[in-house]
C-alpha cells in the first residue's frame, strides 16, 4: 500500500508541473507578445510624429476664390473692412459675403469687431490670414 500512497502523491505533483510548464510557456508567449507589441508602438510613434510634422509642413486649407479676396481686401491698407464695403467691390449678394467673412472668422484667419449696435462690424485680419496670404505671395 505504501506503493500505492507514493504514486498517488506523484500523480498531484506531476499535474502541478504540468500546469506550471504550460503557465511558464503561456507566459514567455506573452512576454514575447508584448515586446512585440512595444516594438509596434513605438515605430508607430515614430510614424505619427512623422505625419504630424508633414501635416504641419502643408500649406493652408484651400480657401473659395471669394474668401481669398475677402482676404486681400481686409490686407488692404486704408480699405474700411465693413460689409457694406465688400458689397461695393464685390458682386455679390450681402449675405454670401456674410457667409464667406464668417468662415474666415471660423478659420481663425480675420477677427469681427463691433463696438456697439449702430456700428457696423468690423473685421480685421488676424496672423493666421496674413500667414495664408504670404505663403500665398498675395502680400
Amino acid at each position: 500500500m505504501t506503493t500505492n500512497s507514493k504514486t498517488a502523491k506523484d500523480i498531484p505533483l506531476s499535474a502541478n508541473l504540468k500546469e506550471k510548464s504550460t503557465m511558464e510557456a503561456e507566459m514567455a508567449s506573452l512576454e514575447t507578445e508584448n515586446a512585440i507589441l512595444r516594438d509596434d508602438l513605438r515605430k508607430a510613434n515614430i510614424e505619427m510624429r512623422k505625419l504630424k510634422s508633414q501635416i504641419a509642413g502643408l500649406p493652408h486649407i484651400d480657401l473659395h476664390e471669394t474668401e481669398v479676396k475677402l482676404l486681400r481686401l481686409i490686407a488692404k491698407p486704408g480699405f474700411q473692412p465693413y460689409v457694406q464695403e465688400f458689397e461695393s467691390v464685390l458682386p455679390l449678394e450681402q449675405e454670401r459675403i456674410k457667409y464667406h467673412l464668417q468662415n474666415l472668422v471660423d478659420l481663425q484667419y480675420i477677427s469681427s469687431n463691433r463696438t456697439t449696435r449702430t456700428v457696423p462690424e468690423r473685421y480685421e485680419l488676424e496672423q493666421k490670414g496674413r500667414d495664408y496670404l504670404v505663403q500665398n505671395k498675395w502680400i
